[in-house]
């Protein structure tokens, strides 16, 4: 294929393809005009969740990827919540065979302890040999603070890596992961990180001092990385209106909104992900106290971020981008994240200018709980490709 015109941060340029990989001119296939689309690398969602096996009612993985790819991801995480939990090399084996032939590549994150039960690691070396990327209990903490230390170093010698979910239970009220419930477990693994030099990735952080505690990390050399989420630079706590809204951790306060922001410019936190965790209506229509938490974010993370960080002067397209690809990317240690000669043909092709209202009828999700309902956004996917191949376009 060649796509032409393509608008890159480098300046307008053809992008040639072949044999599913980026080349210096060689193509095959098809010539695509994309005069006026801003062309960037795919982006890789660290933390999501495909509900598949066990919860296909509110998504499978055929529907979450075909979600994904309008999100203009070509790449996924999903976590290890599933039933039976992703914690055996068969369940392994069945997320990677099904998704195989769907043009999303997915990197399953498998169950650090056996059930997610806190009380016994899962066979680390046999779990990555099958195919996971990385090690997390997910929405459970991993409270014992001597296993969680076994599992980040377990998981860093074999070059793989712990993702925290960062909550402790004691510190909660009334069911609600408070600001110190998540900085106290935040404090945690930045101290086990210092002490071992071994590297932790913490989950959807979302309060100021959270980010704080984590930039002083990095300051002193601890092997740290990070991410939030679209909800929490969007939204904050004053804006919840319904359980669309409602998620773990939940949306903070306004100051803490406007440091999401300030992590994400000067570094703090690396990563943008969605935490897609799709419910169905009728689960979401409980009370709220008794409502699932979670929201989608396929669909909408790219424009969420576009809208309300590079439109808004918080970031550059550059920022987005390299939060969204290049970084991933770069931690989890997969080849991509650059338009260049001998990537894969994982980009994404966006028009900028566009602006859409995002509508119930247009989620290609099973489930459509999303507190982006009826918001405009900016930067509508128009066509993503996985290994050359077009995976979701828009104009037809």
């Amino acid at each position: 294929m060649l796509f032409k015109n393509c608008i890159t941060e480098n300046g307008v340029c053809d992008i040639a393809v072949k044999n599913g990989v980026i080349t210096n001119g060689e193509y095959d296939g098809e010539v695509i005009d994309c005069n006026g689309l801003f062309a960037c690398y795919g982006f890789l969602d660290m933390h999501c969740h495909l509900r598949d096996p066990g919860f296909t009612y509110k998504e499978d993985i055929t529907s979450g990827l075909k979600a994904a790819a309008k999100g203009g991801f070509t790449s996924v995480m999903p976590m290890p919540n599933t039933k039976p939990v992703c914690d055996s090399p068969d369940v392994v084996n069945y997320i990677l065979q099904k998704s195989k032939p769907l043009g999303v590549k997915v990197y399953p994150v498998a169950a650090a302890t056996e059930g997610q039960k806190g009380e016994h690691l899962t066979d680390f070396e046999a779990l990555k040999e099958s195919g996971a990327i990385a090690f997390s209990d997910d929405g459970v903490p991993v409270c014992s603070n001597s296993l969680a230390k076994e599992a980040i170093i377990k998981a860093a010698n074999i070059s793989s890596f712990f993702i925290s979910h960062c909550e402790t239970p004691e510190l909660n009220q009334n069911g609600k992961v408070t600001p110190e419930s998540e900085e106290a477990m935040i404090l945690r693994e930045c101290e086990i990180s210092k002490e071992t030099g071994k590297r932790v990735h913490i989950a959807h952080v979302s309060t100021a001092k959270g980010i704080e505690i984590i930039r002083k990390a990095k300051k002193s050399g601890a092997c740290v990385t990070a991410e939030s989420c679209p909800h929490y630079f969007c939204f904050n706590e004053t804006e919840v209106s319904g359980t669309n809204f409602k998620m773990n951790p939940p949306l903070r306060t306004e100051n803490d909104r406007l440091a999401v922001i300030e992590g994400l410019k000067d570094r703090t936190l690396d990563v943008i992900s969605t935490d897609h965790a799709p419910h169905t209506p009728e689960e979401k229509a409980a009370p709220y106290n008794k409502a699932p938490n979670g929201i989608l974010g396929f669909e909408t993370a790219f424009a969420a971020g576009y809208t309300h960080l590079v439109k808004t002067g918080r970031l550059t397209l550059s920022e987005l981008v390299y939060k969204m690809s290049k970084k991933p990317y770069e931690i989890c240690g997969i080849k991509g994240g650059e338009l260049k000669e001998g990537m894969p043909a994982d980009m994404v092709f966006i028009n900028l200018s566009e602006s859409f209202v995002y509508k119930k009828e247009e989620i290609l999700s099973k489930s459509q709980n999303s507190p982006f309902i009826d918001k405009e956004l900016y930067g509508r996917i128009k066509i993503t490709v996985s290994n050359g191949n077009i995976i979701y376009d828009e104009r037809k």
